[in-house]
């Protein structure tokens, strides 16, 4: 919620960092520290799925939806965009494949 807060604030520095006009290595440098973020709070995975592969997506779902957000004019406040963010990544966070198995 933190670095959402912080681009909602600089939104105009966010826009030149990370928008449709920003620059591929800004881009690239961003990607990673939200993958590092990401993956730093994502609980071990189990299964067959590697838990770098989730952390991937994850991340690379929220930069996407983060950098939706940040071209808007009129962008929905933080904490509508935390909650979108957790509600379109509930569905990958409840797949068995991402958590350990419950006994029966």
């Amino acid at each position: 919620m933190g670095l959402i807060e912080h681009a909602y604030e600089q939104r105009q520095l966010f826009r030149a960092l990370i928008g449709r006009r920003s620059g591929y290595a800004v881009q690239q440098r961003f990607r990673e520290m939200v993958f590092r973020l990401v993956s730093d709070g994502l609980p071990a995975t189990s299964g067959k799925l590697p838990q770098e592969a989730a952390a991937r997506w994850l991340s690379a779902a929220f930069f996407e939806l983060l950098s939706w957000w940040i071209e808007q004019h009129t962008p929905m406040p933080p904490t509508e965009l935390a909650a979108l963010f957790i509600e379109l990544a509930q569905p990958v966070r409840l797949t068995p494949a991402l958590h350990p198995a419950s006994p029966p």
